[in-house]
């Protein structure tokens, strides 16, 4: 009873919310073939994978109905997946008033209240707050390339930081967000910290474009991927980085070279993941997977998922994550890892690990 109380509670507070004012969007309704196509599940979990990635990519290119998004969520094993897709299917929406009828395909009605707390006021949002435990890497020992040689104070920034959290509306934050970081020599940690003022994940993306000139520990930039909970904008965020020609006078890194015949087959991979899922005990399957991930020399950042996923103790998932990263086939994206931990002192963990990489 009280369950349907707050469901109908959302709803009304969900209904009551102003339409949000979107840029109109050129996009087709997702063909009842191609999703169709997409929604048979497997006891593959290579297979699984895939389909789950194939249907978040149809957010890329097409809209859907609530009802649709309904239907793809109820396909998803977890309700982290079931969370991620329909976040990332909410600003592409037809129907957004309807979107209510999203929340029953939670399992627990935790994550319904979370998907809800997500999008209301912002279609393009995750709150970010600083009690999440964002890690900001210190600058201070810091050697490497840079784009500025002198960085300002603590003191300095602190007095600009508090002026810029006073401001009240997105448009006064972000004209002096922009002028903090392109008038002054800053370390990641302080590029972090005013773009996390703005719910909107592309405001935030665009402060840490505008900073990138007057950075100080350019090597440490890949940290501000956890502004970034949805997977366009992270995506953006590391092609961005990618994409930047170091004007420090350093000679760049030669760029990555992902050789396919390197990557382990699918075939192949299924195989090693039933063996492991055959060894009962836990260091059994530990020892198991690392000698898996040496043989098998290369593997994608989603088979590597997978492996974690095999592992119901936190601390054999931390060991495991550390352990794949010389074997990563996509070493720029192993920060995805941390999706697979439950508790935020093991993302941190992970996260500071790949930090001192």
């Amino acid at each position: 009873m009280m369950i349907k109380f707050v469901k109908c509670l959302c709803l009304f507070i969900f209904l009551s919310q102003p339409i949000f004012c979107q840029q109109e969007i050129s996009r087709a309704l997702v063909p009842l073939s191609t999703l169709q196509n997409l929604m048979d599940t497997s006891d593959s979990p290579v297979k699984e994978a895939r389909r789950e990635a194939e249907l978040m990519q149809l957010n890329d290119l097409y809209r859907f109905s609530s009802f649709q998004v309904m239907q793809v969520c109820n396909t998803f094993k977890t309700d982290e997946s079931r969370l991620n897709f329909a976040l990332a299917a909410y600003p592409y929406v037809i129907d957004q008033d309807k979107f209510y009828i999203v929340y029953d395909v939670f399992s627990r009605f935790s994550s319904a209240i979370r998907l809800y707390d997500l999008i209301k006021g912002k279609p393009n949002s995750v709150i970010l707050n600083e009690n999440q435990g964002l890690i900001f890497p210190d600058w201070h020992t810091y050697s490497g390339p840079e784009n500025c040689h002198s960085v300002i104070s603590d003191e300095d920034f602190q007095i600009l930081y508090d002026q810029l959290t006073t401001l009240e509306s997105d448009n006064q934050k972000m004209s002096m967000a922009i002028s903090i970081v392109k008038n002054n020599c800053l370390s990641v940690s302080c590029a972090m910290k005013c773009s996390q003022v703005f719910h909107d994940e592309q405001l935030r993306l665009e402060i840490i474009k505008a900073s990138f000139p007057h950075l100080f520990d350019l090597n440490n930039l890949k940290m501000a991927s956890q502004l970034f909970g949805l997977d366009k904008t992270r995506d953006s965020f590391m092609q961005f980085i990618n994409e930047q020609t170091p004007t420090h006078g350093y000679d760049p890194l030669p760029p990555v070279s992902y050789l396919n015949e390197c990557v382990v087959k699918d075939k192949d991979f299924a195989e090693m993941v039933i063996l492991l899922k055959k060894q009962a005990v836990n260091n059994t399957r530990l020892s198991m997977a690392k000698q898996i991930l040496i043989s098998g020399n290369c593997f994608s950042i989603k088979q590597l998922l997978v492996i974690l996923q095999l592992f119901e103790f936190e601390s054999s998932k931390i060991e495991i994550a550390k352990f794949s990263t010389d074997y990563c086939l996509e070493p720029d994206k192993c920060y995805l890892l941390a999706d697979c931990f439950e508790f935020e002192s093991s993302k941190k963990e992970f996260l500071t690990f790949l930090a001192g990489r």
